[in-house]
């Protein structure tokens, strides 16, 4: 549960990669099939407190949820971290098609019309499956999707036999395409590199402003 306003967006995050965008205070019209009237609705309705709710992603198999992001700022970062130690960082952006340029001036392609690209991640309906928003290996999947809104902020990842890694958040390599593998952040793989021995199973995030000043980080015992 993450408080909002109605300027906020929310990102849901699945197992699977698959990422969910939409504003819930953003006003929808639809022709009531009753009067033949257009009503005027929200994407999230205000609802009663036993009230079922509605669908906010769509999932498929044993697919499920992992994380919510709940901000009104399009520069702040969205972190995904897989189990087998792989993290992708991608700036939430807008959403929107914007020109594609080059030292200020517009790129285009041979046909001499405009490029775009997409700022940030998409946003869709609710209730969708949503878009990819990070490329698994066989087995892998989505453990953790943190917000950054500060690169000096600290990671903390658990592994499943009890080995712990902290780092910085702006040590993960921003990425801009959105299916993409991500970086390596934790080495999990055998020694053979053929299979994985290990897999992350927590994470956390230590804010910058609760670390101590000229705090820095030691070496791995």
């Amino acid at each position: 549960m993450r408080p909002a306003t109605d300027s906020d967006h929310v990102v849901l995050v699945s197992a699977s990669g698959n990422a969910c965008r939409f504003m819930p205070a953003e006003e929808k019209t639809r022709i009531s099939p009753e009067t033949g009237e257009s009503v005027t609705t929200y994407v999230v309705r205000v609802q009663g407190r036993i009230s079922q709710g509605v669908s906010g992603m769509k999932l498929s198999g044993n697919d499920k949820v992992i994380g919510m992001i709940v901000t009104d700022d399009f520069d702040t970062s969205v972190l995904t971290i897989s189990k087998y130690g792989m993290a992708k960082r991608s700036r939430l952006g807008s959403g929107e098609m914007l020109p594609l340029t080059e030292g200020g001036t517009p790129i285009v392609d041979e046909s001499g019309d405009q490029v775009f690209e997409r700022d940030g991640y998409r946003k869709t309906n609710r209730g969708t499956k949503g878009v990819r928003t990070m490329s698994l290996r066989d087995g892998d999947e989505i453990v953790s999707v943190r917000q950054i809104p500060d690169l000096d902020d600290q990671l903390f990842m658990l592994t499943g036999s009890g080995m712990m890694i902290r780092m910085v958040s702006g040590q993960t390599k921003e990425t801009l395409g959105k299916v993409t593998k991500g970086t390596r952040i934790m080495e999990l793989r055998n020694r053979d590199r053929t299979g994985y021995e290990d897999e992350i199973v927590f994470v956390a995030r230590l804010p910058s402003e609760l670390i101590s000043a000229g705090e820095t980080l030691g070496e791995e015992e």
